[in-house]
């Protein structure tokens, strides 16, 4: 796959989008797990491309609930943050029976890729849950399949348009 930055570009069933891949096939239970081993692949890619890092194809994961519970973004990426940091990253085997347990529930799945350090690389698998939303919007959701999207992010005032590349650590320099 070939991704370009501040471009949308198609490949069969994928739609790569500034920092991220959205897969558009149907996610069921029986297939979260194959749909998340395709997906890594292009995130570890897509972080390559656009970091500094060695980023290595070892990989942990750490799974948290994506909330807004602070008044903007800033404040809520250092309340994640903390949270993350405090949690001990697991292989898929470890993480995969708590998405089964709530996926009736979720909507959006993303692989964001946390850390990078020299011998693995950590990705966070965030979901936004259904209940978060109105009992109309709910409603109207009932029976779809969740999303998965594979997402890079960068630090504020970065111009994602360019070839220029970042610390994929940037929100963990002190």
């Amino acid at each position: 796959m070939y991704f370009e930055r501040g471009r949308t570009a198609k490949y069969g069933n994928c739609c790569a989008y500034m920092n991220g891949v959205m897969y558009m096939k149907e996610i069921t239970k029986e297939n979260l797990e194959q749909h998340i081993l395709e997906a890594i692949p292009a995130l570890l890619k897509m972080a390559r491309e656009m970091t500094l890092n060695n980023i290595a194809d070892n990989y942990l994961l750490i799974l948290s609930e994506i909330r807004i519970t602070e008044p903007n973004f800033h404040l809520q990426r250092a309340a994640d943050k903390l949270e993350n940091d405090a949690k001990d990253p697991v292989p898929l085997e470890m993480v995969l029976p708590s998405l089964l347990a709530i996926y009736d529930r979720l909507h959006d799945i993303d692989l964001v890729l946390y850390r990078a350090y020299a011998n693995y690389t950590v990705i966070d698998i965030r979901y936004f849950s259904r209940t978060n939303f109105d009992d109309n919007t709910r409603k109207s959701l009932e029976g779809t399949a969740p999303m998965l999207h594979c997402k890079v992010g960068y630090p504020h005032g970065f111009d994602h348009h360019t070839k220029e590349q970042f610390d994929i650590n940037w929100q963990h320099a002190k």
